[in-house]
């Protein structure tokens, strides 16, 4: 080697003095370094999985949470809005999971796109488990119903009715809500399509159905074209119930309409209730007067005709109410509230209203009980 010279040990020596490696030396010695760069790159593959473990856990355990509260909100008829303050409370409260929810400033899981994401989920995994508890039941029946929201748009809403057995292989029937659909028209032709193509959609087998309920107008049990034939049409063994809840207010609003007086009792109490909804200095008047009267501090309440036993709470918050109702109109001495003050002091208002009181009373705990979801009635 230029520049080198022999030595007693054998190795080559360069001129300035420095031990120059033979070439199998600089192999090994390679070698070896490359063994433990392979070493220490296998133990940061393993930490490096371990730390993606740690955290797709703290991932998971936070989005638990958030979806938790999303189905709390959701459950709760809460806005979708009060998630960030409700994950705020609740890692007040210790869930310390939550705050790994916060990716950085900008990316915390909470704005209103993910929160319907949260609720998609969540949407999905619960028609998944319906549907297969629906499938696994022999029969099943449905309760439609046709309602105006308050965008003016016409919706139909299906609830199921299946049976399932419980931990002791006892049969139970069990009802769910099964969706919500818009309608175009809500005439009989349109409903019983979009109850078809319902059932059809979500896979369930029309076969299987046994019996409806409806609220009993025309469109849905019609002799010649209802929604109820057409659907005994597809299978003729199908029963069909006029709704007992709708039934029982149906029969107390005709007989209510058949006494002329007991239709002016409908008008004045929701002539005294628009007197004070519509004032705010009518509200303040009354209530200053219920403060110096003990046990007076109800609202008056209106009546619907289409859900006559709401009569009952009216009833009740006039006959509460009567004597601060009587001073506010003796002080104010306007000619709208003379001439409510006439009326409402004759006898035979106060004695239909206080017979009213009597007579509403149980049919109120009954239409209650009507509508308990236990509730099991047989023709």
């Amino acid at each position: 080697m230029y520049g080198c010279r022999e030595t007693n040990s054998g190795w080559p020596v360069c001129l300035f003095g420095c031990t120059v490696l033979k070439k199998e030396n600089i192999v090994k010695h390679m070698k070896t370094k490359d063994h433990q760069k392979a070493v220490e790159a296998s133990q940061l593959r393993r930490d490096m999985q371990a730390a993606k473990e740690v955290s797709i856990n703290k991932s998971e355990a936070a989005v638990r949470c958030a979806m938790a509260n999303v189905l709390f909100l959701a459950k709760e008829d809460l806005p979708s809005s009060m998630l960030p303050e409700m994950n705020k409370f609740r890692m007040y409260q210790g869930l310390s999971e939550l705050a790994d929810l916060c990716v950085d400033s900008r990316t915390s899981y909470e704005h209103s796109t993910s929160i319907d994401e949260f609720q998609d989920a969540l949407s999905d995994v619960l028609e998944e488990d319906l549907l297969l508890k629906i499938k696994e039941s022999s029969k099943f029946s449905l309760m439609i119903d046709e309602r105006t929201d308050i965008s003016v748009h016409q919706k139909m809403i299906i609830y199921i009715r299946i049976l399932e057995k419980n931990n002791v292989d006892v049969v139970l029937p069990h009802t769910y809500f099964l969706s919500i659909n818009s309608l175009y028209r809500a005439d009989a032709e349109s409903i019983y399509r979009k109850v078809v193509n319902t059932l059809g959609e979500k896979g369930i087998d029309i076969t299987k159905l046994t019996g409806i309920s409806t609220d009993g107008a025309s469109v849905m049990v019609g002799n010649k074209s209802g929604v109820v034939n057409r659907l005994k049409a597809d299978n003729p063994g199908l029963l069909a119930t006029h709704c007992v809840a709708h039934r029982l207010a149906l029969s107390c609003c005709s007989g209510a309409d058949a006494i002329p007086f007991l239709v002016k009792v409908q008008e004045i109490l929701n002539s005294v209730y628009k007197y004070f909804s519509l004032s705010p200095k009518n509200t303040a008047m009354l209530e200053a007067i219920q403060k110096m009267t003990p046990g007076q501090a109800g609202k008056f309440k209106e009546v619907f005709h289409t859900r006559w036993l709401s009569f009952h709470g009216s009833v009740e918050a006039m006959i509460q109410n009567f004597s601060s109702l009587v001073s506010v109109f003796l002080q104010e001495k306007s000619g709208k509230a003379l001439s409510f003050y006439k009326p409402i002091t004759c006898y035979k208002f106060l004695y239909v209203v206080h017979f009213l009181a009597d007579v509403l009373q149980p049919l109120a705990v009954l239409s209650k009980s009507f509508r308990n979801r236990t509730s099991t009635l047989q023709r």
